[in-house]
Parts: structure tokens; C-alpha cells; sequence
């Protein structure tokens, strides 16, 4: 049994659902602004329709690896924290009526404060509470790196965690951004890397930020690529869990 309470920021209309599953994943993905977007939003969504997984998701416009070393701020350009729960549908926005992601946390300027201030912008504080299964890093495009300090802080938590690391879109300035991540990569165990600027590349989608239906193409390729991987690095087990589900209305959208 896993007990999950994620305490919501008070512009938030708080409303409770308790569900109970069996053999749910919990999945921890960490990114920049290319997760802070419409991107982030149909990853999301993707891994979500599965309905084996609960997920997490932290953007935070501008980071790289570095970002995610305690503790976590906001000093670019906003940031996006994210939750979906096996089995709980999506709720229609009031706007558009299209589903969105209920979002926790989130701020659209840089304000220099903590990212899941709760939990002091501590990572490995988030992975014990969110009882983490599987992390994915969608980093690499911005030059504040420390990939080798936060994956040996993730693999603190536990050693044989599965990691996918989707890389840069862009692939005419790639090529020294890879070489640094296949490096931080190269002796850690139970890791896959999506070299998403050749998925980009063979689309014929500009590498910028997606919007709209390029967003939406480019999460669902990118997913086809590790989802094999994803299925068969988590080892399912048959146990029940009861979680409490704090998810914002948030009629904004």
C-alpha cells in the first residue's frame, strides 16, 4: 500500500479521489521547457492512456541536468509540475473542451523560488514520497550541466532504476550535447537514450518549440521509441495500493 498526499498551492480548487489499482507504476519525469509545453502536455498524456502508470512530471524552463540538484528553482522562464493517476480520467478543459493534464504547481515568469516548495526542492525527497519506479529526463538541450552528479543522485535512490533519457531536438548543434550524455550514461546500468533530434529530423519538423499537432506527433514518436523499453524494465508485481489523489480544477485553461 502506497500512500500518496501532495499538498496543492491555495489558487487551487482542491477536490479528492480515492482509487485503488493493481501493479501501478509510479514514473518521475524531469525536463525544460520543451516538457514545460504543449510537448510535455501529450507525453504525458500518452504514458497516462496506458492506464498502468501514475506520473509525475517537474519542467522547469531553461534547466539542464544541473537544475534538478537540490534545490530546485525557478529562475528562467516558468516552470510546470504535473500529475496524472492511473485509472483517474482527465478532466475537460471549460475552454477548448479538449482533456489537459492537471497541473500542481506552476509559474509562467521566473520568480527565484523552490520547485515543490513542499518537499524544499529536494529530489530525492520527491522520489521516496512519490515511491518512484521509473525516471525520465528530458534534458540536454541547455548548458547547465551536471549529468553525472544527478544521475548518481537518482541512482542513490535506488541503483537499478530504469532511466530514459530523451536528448536534444535539434540536431545541427547535437553532436557535443550527445557525446556529454552518452558519457554521464556509459556505466550506469538499466538506461536507454532516445536520440530525439533524428526522430525530429526524419518528421521534417523545424527542432524549436511544438505546439499543437507537431507537439502531439513528436510525443507519440518519441513514446514508440522507449515504450518497449519502458514495458520491460519494470518488474510488475501483484499488490494492491490505496492512494489519495489531490488534483486541482483548475479553470484557467
Amino acid at each position: 500500500m502506497r500512500l500518496l498526499i501532495f499538498f496543492l498551492i491555495s489558487s487551487f480548487f482542491i477536490s479528492s479521489t480515492v482509487y485503488t489499482q493493481t501493479s501501478i507504476k509510479s514514473i518521475l519525469i524531469l525536463g525544460d521547457s520543451n516538457l514545460k509545453g504543449n510537448f510535455g502536455e501529450f507525453l504525458q498524456k500518452k504514458i497516462h492512456e496506458s492506464g498502468k502508470y501514475d506520473v509525475l512530471s517537474i519542467a522547469i524552463g531553461g534547466a539542464g541536468s544541473k537544475t534538478f540538484l537540490p534545490p530546485m528553482k525557478n529562475q528562467c522562464c516558468g516552470y510546470r509540475v504535473r500529475q496524472t493517476c492511473a485509472g483517474v480520467a482527465l478532466v475537460k478543459s471549460k475552454k477548448t473542451k479538449e482533456t489537459k493534464v492537471p497541473i500542481l504547481e506552476r509559474a509562467e515568469k521566473p520568480t527565484s523560488g523552490i520547485v515543490m516548495k513542499w518537499y524544499g526542492g529536494n529530489l530525492l525527497s520527491i522520489m521516496n514520497v512519490w515511491k518512484t519506479d521509473v525516471v525520465i529526463l528530458v534534458l540536454g538541450t541547455n548548458f547547465l550541466n551536471a549529468h553525472e552528479e544527478l544521475l548518481n543522485m537518482i541512482k542513490s535512490y535506488n541503483e537499478n532504476i530504469p532511466i530514459i533519457w530523451i536528448g536534444p531536438f535539434d540536431k545541427s548543434n547535437s553532436v557535443g550535447r550527445y557525446t556529454l550524455i552518452e558519457k554521464a550514461l556509459k556505466d550506469k546500468s538499466n538506461c536507454l537514450l532516445v536520440k530525439s533530434d533524428s526522430i525530429v529530423n526524419k518528421l521534417g519538423i523545424v527542432p524549436t518549440h511544438f505546439y499543437g499537432t507537431t507537439a502531439k506527433q513528436v510525443a507519440e514518436a518519441i513514446f514508440i521509441q522507449f515504450k518497449p523499453f519502458l514495458n520491460t524494465s519494470l518488474t510488475i508485481e501483484n499488490n494492491n495500493w490505496l492512494k489519495n489523489y489531490y488534483l486541482p480544477n483548475d479553470e484557467s485553461f
